[in-house]
């Protein structure tokens, strides 16, 4: 079953880091935007004329472009033993069996999913939106540990 995590969440990061870039862009493309008269220590804006206006037009059609195929090619197939995360053209198959631990109290307060495989490092994906891999992921991962288990295994893991 292919289920759509809910990428509202990376359209704020999305949002915000296309603001930030265009702001460093701009800035560093002083010539187009404003001129420094270093001899009087005074700054003066530049009226926007067409180039300005095909720069940041430029700037954020590739941004909206590089946004919907992140939307398009971002999934989770849930599978019978396994499930499977899609971004771009990178798959990564995790095993119900490998999971030892799902941080439920952070995965309900931040609206992610927060686990533990055998191999070690926490692993954080975007929930959808029905909460699908959610439900799964509690039902059949049958090798989870307990908080106090988890803690006294690995107390090297910061929870």
């Amino acid at each position: 079953m292919k289920v759509k995590p809910n990428l509202w969440r990376i359209s704020w990061r999305f949002l915000v880091t296309f603001l930030i870039v265009v702001t460093i862009i701009s800035i560093l493309s002083y010539s187009l935007f404003f001129y420094i008269d270093l001899a009087a220590g005074k700054i003066y804006i530049i009226k926007w004329d067409y180039r300005q206006i095909i720069f940041v037009s430029v700037i954020f059609a590739i941004s909206v472009v590089f946004y919907i195929l992140t939307v398009r090619s971002f999934y989770y197939m849930i599978e019978s033993k396994s499930f499977i995360v899609k971004r771009y053209s990178k798959e990564v198959e995790y095993a119900y069996d490998s999971v030892i631990f799902i941080y439920e109290e952070k995965s309900e307060k931040k609206k992610k999913i927060y686990f533990y495989t055998e191999k070690g490092g926490m692993t954080s994906l975007l929930q959808d939106e029905e909460n699908k891999l959610y439900t799964t992921m509690l039902k059949k991962c049958q090798n989870r540990m307990s908080i106090e288990e988890f803690r006294r295994v690995h107390p090297e893991e910061k929870l």
